[in-house]
């Protein structure tokens, strides 16, 4: 299996300010991969370095844009909770033929009670058993693009919840 993994920051890699755009910075992304002792092959791109509150729709057609031109067909896009579900949903709808995961943290990976390699264990067992689309992994649990909600409140992810 080939990964193609696209980091946007967020609390997994350590971005929690919105007014942070740091061009040195460097993801802790590689070392999460690593320590996991991973047999896959992979190939890391960061496609912009933010808090995801700041994350407007020019940054997605970016993120679609490195998606749709990856040479491979498993993508693991490393995001930011707050507008996960809004960045899955807009990749969905682009309906591209490859398997694409979105995960985040709710604690940095660099910290040790975070939830970081947990969630990247499970988005990387997706890509290797989930047909075409988009997803996110976060909680344990795996969602469709198009049925997902942060519950601040709670600090999960769930189904949406029918208004």
């Amino acid at each position: 299996m080939s990964i193609k993994i696209l980091t946007t920051g967020g609390t997994i890699d350590g971005y929690a300010d919105p007014e942070d755009h740091d061009p040195e910075y460097h993801s802790d992304i590689p070392g999460l991969i690593e320590n996991g002792r991973v047999n896959f092959s992979y190939n890391i791109e960061s496609v912009f370095a933010m808090d995801s509150r700041a994350i407007q729709d020019e940054d997605r057609e970016k993120l679609w844009n490195a998606c749709r031109n990856a040479n491979e067909e498993k993508i693991l896009i490393t995001h930011g909770t707050d507008t996960m579900s809004e960045t899955a949903q807009y990749l969905g709808r682009k309906k591209l033929e490859k398997t694409i995961v979105l995960v985040g943290a709710m604690i940095p990976a660099s910290e040790d009670a975070s939830d970081a390699a947990f969630n990247m264990g499970a988005a990387i067992m997706a890509l290797s058993t989930q047909p075409h689309g988009v997803y996110v992994a976060m909680n344990g649990r795996l969602f469709d693009w198009d049925n997902v909600q942060k519950n601040k409140e709670q600090k999960i992810f769930e189904e949406k919840k029918n208004d």
